[in-house]
């Protein structure tokens, strides 16, 4: 006899999401891609096995002059049961890429006795120069070819809210990751609207406290507009946006991050780890 052949509500690949549907919570107010926000995303593995693996929270601040300052919190878990602790801040051109003109990041990782780590510790900080970017660190500087276009992996998350649901249009560019090397020809295009199912929630606990937001959940099917990054080093990249333009989901390779709505920033942890931080 065959094995019966699985089916899943959602397309690929946000059918690998679909174990997180049933309780979970999507904000329905209005949102301003182009304003002030904060978004929380839960962060998970999505192997054989899914498995939480940390928390991510960016915070976009426009302002008058065309930039925009986005300041990213990453907290991720480690194999061994370390934290590792990034923490970011980019001055961006308000353009289709969200493109970085300087930023500054440190990378710290935490044991799981609360003591840092110090020889992982990472400092750094770059600068927008004519032709290049210059990129300083432990003292010493050196010096990037500016790319015709370029944005950030993080950067990304704001650029794709803002971006126009046209097949026609294809952005071209490269990716700056982590902060200090080029990853060339990457492509960025929207692909199809979806519809997605969330599936039942469970009941509200009694003592917990009530959402002020409304949101998306039970039996509920939702429209979303999907964006597919493909370039050289990467593995494809998929972005879910509401109908606001408020980004959802992405997924990328076995890293998926989920909107979440339980909080608007990184969660607080041992005093101790958050003094060393």
């Amino acid at each position: 006899m065959n094995d019966p052949i699985e089916t899943n509500a959602n397309p690929f690949p946000l059918h690998k999401l679909e174990p997180l549907f049933n309780d979970l919570q999507l904000p329905t107010e209005p949102f301003d891609p182009q304003g002030t926000w904060k978004h929380t995303y839960q962060c998970y593995t999505i192997a054989k096995n899914m498995m939480h693996n940390g928390t991510l929270a960016i915070y976009r601040s426009p302002s008058n002059n065309g930039r925009i300052l986005l300041q990213i919190e990453f907290q991720k878990k480690l194999l061994q049961g370390d934290l590792q602790v990034l923490r970011a801040k980019m001055v961006c051109r308000c353009d289709d890429l969200t493109t970085p003109m300087h930023w500054s990041f440190d990378v710290k990782t935490l044991g799981q006795s609360d003591d840092r780590c110090e020889p992982f510790d990472i400092s750094k900080t770059a600068v927008l120069k004519e032709g290049h970017i210059e990129i300083a660190y432990q003292g010493n500087k050196r010096h990037l070819n500016l790319p015709k276009s370029y944005s950030s992996e993080w950067s990304l998350f704001d650029a794709v809210q803002r971006l126009k649901a046209d097949r026609n249009v294809v952005l071209q560019f490269n990716l700056l990751e982590d902060f200090d090397r080029f990853k060339p020809e990457q492509e960025l295009s929207f692909i199809e609207s979806q519809q997605i199912s969330l599936g039942q929630t469970t009941a509200q606990e009694p003592n917990r406290p009530r959402r002020r937001q409304p949101v998306h959940s039970g039996n509920a099917t939702i429209e979303v507009e999907m964006f597919r990054q493909l370039g050289r080093g990467i593995s494809p990249t998929f972005y879910w946006r509401d109908s606001f333009g408020r980004l959802l989901f992405v997924v990328a390779g076995i890293e998926a991050y989920v909107l979440s709505t339980h909080a608007l920033g990184i969660p607080e942890r041992k005093t101790r780890r958050n003094e060393q931080i």
